[in-house]
């Protein structure tokens, strides 16, 4: 991977003149000054340039991100978490898997704790180049926590029966709201004519992957022509979609019978072409 080289001009006429010296300090920084180099048989003798001009020291050090309030607390605070973990395993508790939903979900909540302090740090801030530099973290951590909730109900929270498809609803509704901003908005204003907006059609197909069939029935049920037999048609296979509830007392067995059987009944109907006569280009 190739680096990308950065040129830093030091605004001093000194060390315009006479050269520059780089010094190590602490904490990864470094002092530049002015500095006349001289082979080592020169007389020994003062510089030209002493003392008619000012010398000036310039502290250079990278940016670390840990230098933001924000992320530092991020940092502390996940550290306590961390080392609380520790403790907890090192007793091998019978409640071990308990325990680690528990911390996952505190790793969780300092994350978002820490959005939220970015996403305020990024409304006082007037520097254009800050801003984006926050907008990046932003991104980056919502990120981190995004995969995290996943992960985590893979393979930390347990369900019933094993069945991860409740959670996984719940996780791509929270993470993305997206389509249902859109709904909201779409339903509260003027409903007449809401087809021939440009969000229409890809807010419906969104709401249904995210398991919303009653906000894409409300969506269809506006459009003008909600009352012709295919629209109707749609409207029932939707009302009769099978959606699995842990605790409705059906088994994963039985709803994938039901969800099969309802599979076959759409199918039948768009072999029938029952739909052929409204088509929609998306």
């Amino acid at each position: 991977m190739e680096s990308e080289n950065k040129t830093l001009l030091i605004p001093d006429k000194l060390c315009l003149r006479a050269g520059i010296n780089v010094a190590w300090k602490p904490c990864n920084e470094l002092g530049i000054f002015a500095y006349e180099r001289k082979h080592s048989g020169a007389p020994d003798k003062q510089s030209q340039y002493y003392p008619t001009s000012e010398v000036s020291v310039f502290h250079l050090r990278q940016d670390i991100i840990l230098f933001r309030p924000a992320l530092r607390k991020l940092l502390n605070e996940a550290n306590g978490t961390f080392l609380n973990l520790q403790r907890v395993l090192s007793k091998k508790s019978t409640n071990a898997q308990v325990e680690l939903l528990n911390f996952s979900r505190q790793y969780r909540s300092i994350i978002r704790a820490c959005l939220e302090s970015l996403q305020e740090d990024i409304l006082r801030e007037s520097s254009q180049s800050e801003r984006e530099d926050i907008q990046n973290y932003i991104t980056i951590f919502y990120s981190v926590e995004c995969i995290w909730h996943l992960c985590e109900i893979l393979f930390i929270d347990t369900t019933p029966g094993n069945v991860v498809l409740p959670h996984l609803l719940n996780w791509v509704r929270f993470h993305f709201p997206k389509y249902e901003r859109n709904a909201a908005e779409l339903l509260c204003g003027n409903v007449v004519g809401l087809e021939i907006k440009a969000e229409y059609w890809p807010t419906i197909i969104g709401s249904l992957l995210q398991g919303r069939v009653k906000v894409a029935r409300g969506l269809l049920q506006q459009h003008s022509a909600a009352d012709t037999r295919p629209f109707l048609l749609v409207d029932q296979c939707l009302k009769t979609m099978p959606q699995y509830d842990i605790y409705s007392g059906v088994s994963a067995q039985e709803f994938h019978l039901q969800w099969q059987h309802w599979v076959v009944d759409v199918q039948s109907k768009i072999d029938a072409k029952a739909f052929a006569s409204n088509r929609i280009w998306i």
